[in-house]
């Protein structure tokens, strides 16, 4: 019998190593497979207990909105929130940070802005801020027994539609408001635009004349004017009264109405100082007669009789020296008192045939329709003995007016038609010693000059008269060596006088007296011109104010202002709002979007209100309007402000 060896089978230690690996990797497994299934029963009890959080807070936003809204609009974008019920005024609000933990759960909530696309679908980028939409971002989180943290995440979308509105839209809601140079329209059931407004234009008479009747059927000769006041001799026949003053209001249009009128003499010239006229008249024992006009009606209180037999052909008072002129000499006489026999001062010798007289400062400038010179400068620096220190010749010998500029460095000479002769001269008389002669000249094409002005800065010289095609003409005094003609009136009956005078809100007129008994003054609106080819355009600025809303709530909330319009190239238009405890306003500023006073609401559309304006009852809003050509004007349609009680 044979005996041999024989080995059994056995594991090596790799094979050891390996079997007790995979032995513990399925005991892992099967404890982290309980563990995670364990998880997940437990988690899917607090994920019921989360849902119902949010549910629960969900229901508080919506059905709470309205009470809630003035503090989301508060909290947009303010960071976490948690919400918060006040048992005892049963109201809900909001606080920082998160909430006391319930069966380990925190709720927290974050208010942010909405964007709409152009079809209004939400986005969340690129679209437009919608201010009457909130999304309420809802988050609970809670940490597991296993240490890990969960959360569940909910957004809900609230609007605004509910809150109040103050809306104005028609021509009637805009009627009750205040205008500053615009104008109502009812084009498309009411809007606010810029009000059409004519451009004066020295160049454009035609555009700003009105006429006015004078008291009696007398034929007007002469005219002066003051702020608010005309003086006009109209004695020109026996039909007229010897001195007329009228009111003047430079509104639009212009009103003249009559202050009172004084008769008895033929007059030739008329001044006019305060409350105080002076006429030149044919009587030879009165050829000057000061007039009160301060009381109605007008009453001669004093009078200056030149030696021998004359007549006043012009009169000027300055301070308390009175200068007239006769045929062929100046006086001066005393007006320190405007009552009784006023005294001569002194006298001076001139040519015959004196036509105008004109004084400016110290000097008296006459001229002649005939003679060796056409005009004189004489100085009344010393009334009791004025002297002639200049003279002035001109190529046209039959000069009919003069007129000084108030710096004193021009004088303006009128003349009778020439068919080889011009009819306007300017001259130099900065210094008023030596002869001096014209540096430009002005045609009028077959118009005798009666009268002529610069309105002071206007670089426009006015020029009345008769005959020709146009009796009232306007040269341009730009390139004042060579004057142009820029605009005129054809006035069939003739213009005796022209005056120019700058009221109170800087509007300047030129007051023509003319020979129509029953339109003898013209009223003439100047300026630079402006606006569209035809002078009508709108201002540079304009505005319109709101009447005061009233919220009947001291605790009004304010949300958003939606404000629709058009605005064209070089137009603009703003939007400012206030608010206040007392509808007077008193010391309330306007402000904008940023609550401060240099911000605007420029642009259509919707913007948030600041809170600053909060809790007041009372609400306007105005509207500024600019134009940058005096011709663009945009326009103000409508307006919606949200608000809460």
């Amino acid at each position: 019998m044979r005996l041999t060896n024989r080995r059994l089978p056995a594991f090596s230690l790799a094979e050891l190593l390996l079997g007790m690996g995979l032995f513990a990797l399925l005991i892992t497994s099967v404890a982290t497979f309980s563990l995670d299934a364990m998880r997940a029963i437990r988690n899917s009890g607090v994920k019921v207990h989360a849902m119902q959080a949010i549910q629960e807070t969900t229901n508080a936003v919506l059905m709470n909105k309205d009470s809630l809204w003035s503090l989301m609009v508060e909290h947009t974008g303010d960071g976490v929130k948690h919400m918060v019920y006040d048992a005892e005024a049963e109201t809900y609000g909001f606080e920082d940070g998160s909430g006391p933990t319930s069966d380990g759960i925190s709720l927290t909530l974050q208010i942010n802005e909405v964007q709409r696309n152009q079809a209004g679908e939400i986005v969340t980028t690129a679209g437009v801020v919608d201010f009457h939409t909130r999304a309420i971002v809802i988050q609970v989180t809670w940490i597991d027994f296993l240490g890990m943290s969960n959360s569940l995440e909910s957004t809900v979308y609230v609007s605004d539609w509910n809150t109040l509105r103050v809306m104005e839209t028609t021509q009637a809601e805009f009627n009750t408001g205040t205008r500053d140079m615009t104008v109502i329209t009812n084009e498309d059931d009411g809007e606010v635009t810029m009000e059409t407004i004519i451009f004066a234009d020295w160049c454009k008479p035609s555009l700003t004349q009105s006429s006015h009747d004078l008291p009696g059927q007398g034929v007007a000769q002469s005219i002066v004017a003051h702020p608010g006041s005309i003086f006009m001799g109209t004695g020109g026949n026996a039909s007229g009264v010897s001195f007329a003053k009228m009111n003047f209001t430079a509104s639009e249009p212009p009103v003249v109405s009559a202050t009172g009128t004084f008769d008895g003499y033929k007059t030739n010239a008329v001044f006019g100082d305060g409350q105080y006229g002076y006429i030149g008249t044919d009587t030879n024992s009165r050829e000057i007669v000061i007039i009160n006009t301060a009381t109605t009606p007008f009453s001669q209180i004093g009078y200056f009789d030149a030696p021998g037999n004359n007549s006043g052909r012009g009169v000027f008072a300055t301070g308390n020296v009175g200068v007239m002129v006769t045929s062929s000499r100046l006086y001066t006489f005393d007006v320190t008192s405007k009552t009784g026999a006023r005294p001569a001062l002194g006298n001076v010798v001139l040519q015959n045939n004196i036509s105008d007289l004109f004084v400016r400062g110290n000097f008296a400038y006459v001229t002649y329709t005939s003679g060796a010179v056409q005009a004189h400068i004489i100085s009344i620096s010393n009334p009791s003995a004025p002297a002639i220190v200049g003279t002035i010749t001109t190529p046209n010998t039959s000069l009919t007016a003069v007129y000084v500029a108030e710096d004193e460095t021009r004088a303006y000479l009128g003349a009778n038609s020439s068919s080889s002769q011009r009819e306007v001269f300017v001259i130099d008389v900065t210094t008023k010693t030596g002869n001096k002669t014209p540096f430009s000249s002005y045609e009028t094409n077959g118009m005798s000059v009666t009268d002529l002005v610069v309105p002071e800065g206007s670089q426009r010289l006015l020029i009345g008269g008769k005959n020709g095609t146009e009796q009232y003409q306007v040269a341009t005094l730009n390139n004042e060596s060579n004057p142009q003609y820029c605009g005129g009136l054809a006035i069939v009956n003739g213009v005796n006088g022209v005056a120019a005078v700058t009221e109170s809100n800087g509007n300047v007129y030129s007051h023509l007296v003319t020979n129509n008994p029953s339109a003898e003054l013209r009223v003439l609106k100047g300026g630079p011109g402006g606006g569209g080819g035809n002078g009508q355009g709108v201002a540079s600025q304009a505005s319109y104010i709101s009447s005061v809303i009233d919220t009947e709530s001291e605790t009004t909330q304010y949300f958003t202002l939606d404000w629709q319009g058009t605005v064209p190239n070089n137009a603009m238009v703003r939007v400012q709002v206030r608010t206040s405890e007392m509808n007077t306003f008193s010391g309330i500023n306007w402000v904008g979007p940023d609550g401060t006073s240099g911000s605007y609401f420029s642009s259509p559309g919707v913007m948030q209100l600041p809170q600053s304006l909060s809790n007041k009852r009372y609400l306007q809003y105005r509207v500024l309007f600019d134009s940058a050509d005096n011709i663009a004007s945009g326009v103000f349609d409508q307006i919606e402000i949200t608000y809460q009680k």
